[in-house]
């Protein structure tokens, strides 16, 4: 084998032990005494950049979990708990998970959050149903616009979807309205509660 051959091969091989390193990536949060986790249920995404930014406005001090990982979350005292909305429910993970866990985490739960791509001002029933859900009664609730990317729609969604704009007589196109700023405060709201004594 000539020398160019092993170098071609050996920059492969780091390529795709990188990109394999790519999708496995975890978020290590800063060092605490708090032990804080945000749990998650997301379908496109944007319930996790949430999750993402309200745990930077904590400080980076919270470990984040998509639903999908079943974490286990006994070592944790506060909890946030977020969930997208898809078609007037939380995402089907997060509820799965919540119905198995939730008796066990609700006096831990701190915080509930909800992401969905109409506006927030028609959210407000859904953070009623995410107690429920987490079986908690948490001082902070809040609620996010989101994105809608049309081309991640499965065909009935994208269907039903269009039929609601539609009804409603707004705009069906791609749109983004999560705020990293307001996730931001929310996050710092959080931490400010947490570090509350109590």
């Amino acid at each position: 084998m000539n020398r160019r051959s092993f170098i071609s091969m050996s920059a492969g091989a780091a390529m795709t032990a990188a990109a394999s390193r790519i999708f496995a990536l975890e978020f290590f949060p800063a060092p605490s005494s708090l032990k804080c986790a945000i749990l998650y249920g997301t379908r496109y995404g944007s319930t996790r950049d949430a999750a993402l930014w309200i745990g930077e406005g904590m400080g980076a001090i919270a470990q984040v979990y998509d639903a999908r990982e079943k974490p286990d979350l006994s070592g944790y005292d506060h909890l946030v708990i977020g969930t997208g909305i898809y078609g007037g429910r939380a995402a089907p993970a997060l509820e799965e998970y919540l119905s198995q866990c939730a008796p066990k985490l609700a006096a831990r739960v701190r915080a509930l959050f909800v992401v969905c791509g109409q506006g927030p001002e028609g959210l407000k029933p859904y953070g009623t149903m995410l107690k429920a859900l987490a079986k908690a009664e948490p001082p902070l609730i809040k609620a996010f616009s989101g994105r809608v990317t049309l081309n991640l729609f499965e065909p009935d969604v994208y269907k039903r979807m269009q039929e609601f704009y539609q009804k409603s007589n707004r705009p069906w196109a791609d749109s983004d309205s999560l705020s990293r700023p307001e996730c931001l405060q929310f996050g710092r709201e959080i931490l400010a509660a947490v570090k509350k004594p109590a």
